[in-house]
Parts: structure tokens; C-alpha cells; sequence
């Protein structure tokens, strides 16, 4: 498996850590939203064009997005990104509840890759009984431009998982 570990050469100036706070800050209404209103009302694939279009707007500058994953939040290099509460509205919180520690998208995502990315949240997110694995939305994706790392229990990377 490749090692995605973010390069010390990937830094994200002010406004760019700014834009990738917002993204976050927007999948998360789009999931509770997504969560309220079934899949094909408006309200659900609003949100989930508004995201579509600031990631776009993010490439247009950016080469790719390379974030940490914490407990609570994203971090990319030494800059705080996002912190959130531990719960199932925080994307963070719901990528490291299943082991991902590292997420890298590039700029050539499709639309497509978009929304299997956005609806994997909205399953993994719901207030069930017992939540879903995102590892597993995520292999079900089998995304070709969102890569990611995975961790076991013991802190150890699982082959095969992530990209």
C-alpha cells in the first residue's frame, strides 16, 4: 500500500485552510440535512451540489487535499484545519472511529466520486443501532481519486484497505 503520509513540501496558505474548513463545515449540514429529508428531496442534493461546486472551486488552485485525521478534527501539516465534537455529525470523528488516519483527494474526482464520497458519510452517519464502517462505504466506492489510510486497533496499517 502506498504511503500517503503528507509530504513536508504540502502547505495550505491562510485562505486555502480557510476553503477546507468550509468544505467540512458543509458536508456536515449536508449530513444532518440528509438525515432529516429523504434522498431525493431538494434540500439533501443542494447540499450535496454546494460541496460538488467549493471543491471544485478549491482545485482551481490547489493540487489536491491532504488531511490528518484525528479524533475531532482534520489537521494538514501543523495547521489545525477543523475540531469538532465527537459525534456522528463530525466527519473526522466518524473516519477515525473506524481506523482512517490519512485522507487525500485529487483534483481529477468526478462527480460520481463525489457523491458515493458525500452519501458514504450520510450512511455512515445515521443514528441507527449500529453505525456502519466507512472503511467499508469507502472499498464499496472503490474510489479512484480519493485515497486513504487505515489503521487497525493496535495502530498498525491494514493492507489492502485504503489506496
Amino acid at each position: 500500500m502506498e504511503n500517503l503520509n503528507q509530504p513536508s513540501n504540502t502547505a495550505y496558505g491562510v485562505g486555502e485552510i480557510a476553503e477546507l474548513r468550509d468544505l467540512i463545515l458543509s458536508l456536515g449540514k449536508g449530513l444532518r440535512a440528509s438525515r432529516q429529508y429523504p434522498p431525493e428531496h431538494p434540500i439533501p442534493q443542494q447540499f450535496k451540489h454546494i460541496f460538488r461546486d467549493q471543491l471544485a472551486r478549491f482545485f482551481e488552485h490547489s493540487d489536491r487535499i491532504c488531511l490528518s485525521v484525528t479524533i475531532d478534527g482534520f489537521d494538514a501539516g501543523d495547521e489545525t484545519v477543523f475540531r469538532g465534537p465527537t459525534n456522528s455529525d463530525n466527519i473526522a470523528h466518524i473516519m477515525h472511529r473506524n481506523g482512517i488516519r490519512l485522507l487525500e483527494i485529487q483534483p481529477s474526482i468526478n462527480a460520481n466520486e463525489i457523491d458515493a464520497f458525500f452519501d458514504a458519510f450520510v450512511t455512515c452517519s445515521s443514528h441507527g443501532d449500529e453505525p456502519q464502517d466507512i472503511v467499508n462505504c469507502f472499498w464499496k466506492a472503490s474510489f479512484e481519486n480519493i485515497r486513504y489510510e487505515v489503521i487497525d486497533e493496535h495502530g498498525y496499517p491494514l493492507p489492502g484497505l485504503g489506496v
